[in-house]
């Protein structure tokens, strides 16, 4: 079976289900412009950039409610609930990928606490305004 040469902007598609990649004239929920900035705000990372389209179509559909009128039923908290759904599979899979979940984790080699022993200044420790607390 041969994988197909997506573009990201098709992959991200894909994972938040906007519409067909192989049927460019069909609506989608947003331009390829608008993918391509939201990938440089997320590292080009195709499944971050995927969690935040679908954060921003969750808000988006959480605000419209459910309604009836005759044999007409729009069940927008079923919409919600199935795009719930896609992020949570694409959350667990951001955080097998990425154990740091797209945080950057640096060790602090130095302390401004530090730098104050001894030093007769009248400002407290970390380990003091901690302690405090």
């Amino acid at each position: 079976m041969a994988i197909l040469p997506y573009t990201d902007i098709e992959k991200v598609r894909l994972y938040i289900m906007d519409g067909s990649v192989s049927v460019p004239t069909e609506v989608r929920a947003f331009s390829d412009d608008e993918l391509e900035t939201f990938l440089s705000w997320n590292s080009g990372s195709i499944k971050e950039t995927s969690l935040y389209c679908l954060d921003r179509l969750i808000i988006q559909a959480a605000k419209r409610f459910d309604y009836s009128q005759g044999e007409t039923k729009v069940m927008y908290s079923k919409v919600v609930a199935q795009m719930q759904s896609q992020r949570d599979r694409i959350a667990e899979a951001v955080d097998v990928d990425d154990p740091t979940g797209g945080m950057v984790i640096a060790k602090v080699e130095t302390n401004v606490f530090d730098n104050l022993k001894g030093s007769g200044d009248t400002l407290m420790s970390a380990d003091k305004i901690l302690s405090a607390e």
